[in-house]
């Protein structure tokens, strides 16, 4: 209601509409770069907020936004269009980059932790496959030697069956050609202990 007061003490009284038009239009914010995976969907609620001095949150499922070709590695601009209740229009432009896709790792880290395992296993286990065979070798040729009578042998030194005569040749220059020996060393060692062992 509206009064007006005139002379003589004679109101007039009158009732009046005002009508409150909202002329603010929407605030498009961005929350955080817009860097995209390679052929990856957009979820631009990660991405852009959308606020209203009346219509509060608008969601941005709402607003127009242009396309982005996520198959395409770069920068490209998106435009992002949005209207609130009393048709306040907003349109705002941003740069969106396509980066490309991180390669697929099949293989997890326990089984890389296994493979490596059996990579480090592998040539020691052949090589010892290859101590068998060749003390196997050694078996089969010492039961077709001769073997000496131990009870007239000084020292001797038995290994997988095989028996062999064993001296001491201190001072000497190299390995003896048959049976095991130890020698003293030519080198700056002088101490006169043995320092090497020779076995055939």
């Amino acid at each position: 209601p509206l009064k007006i007061y005139v002379h003589f003490d004679k109101v007039l009284s009158r009732k009046i509409t005002v009508n409150l038009v909202d002329q603010t239009p929407p605030v498009i914010e961005q929350k955080k770069p817009l860097q995209i995976a390679y052929g990856t969907k957009i979820n631009w609620m990660g991405y852009v907020h959308i606020l209203d001095n009346v219509d509060k949150t608008i969601p941005v499922t709402k607003s127009q936004i242009s396309r982005v070709d996520t198959k395409k590695v770069g920068k490209q601009k998106v435009t992002i269009k949005v209207k609130d209740k009393a048709n306040n229009v907003t349109k705002k432009e941003f740069e969106v980059e396509v980066i490309p896709k991180a390669p697929n790792k099949t293989t997890t880290p326990s089984q890389i932790q296994h493979d490596s395992v059996n990579r480090a296993s592998a040539p020691q286990t052949a090589k010892t496959g290859e101590q068998f065979q060749k003390a196997d070798q050694i078996s089969n040729t010492a039961e077709k030697r001769e073997i000496p009578n131990t009870s007239k042998l000084k020292s001797a030194l038995q290994f997988n069956g095989l028996t062999v005569p064993y001296r001491q040749m201190q001072g000497a220059s190299s390995a003896p050609e048959t049976g095991a020996a130890t020698w003293n060393g030519t080198g700056l060692v002088n101490d006169g202990a043995p320092d090497s062992f020779y076995w055939p």
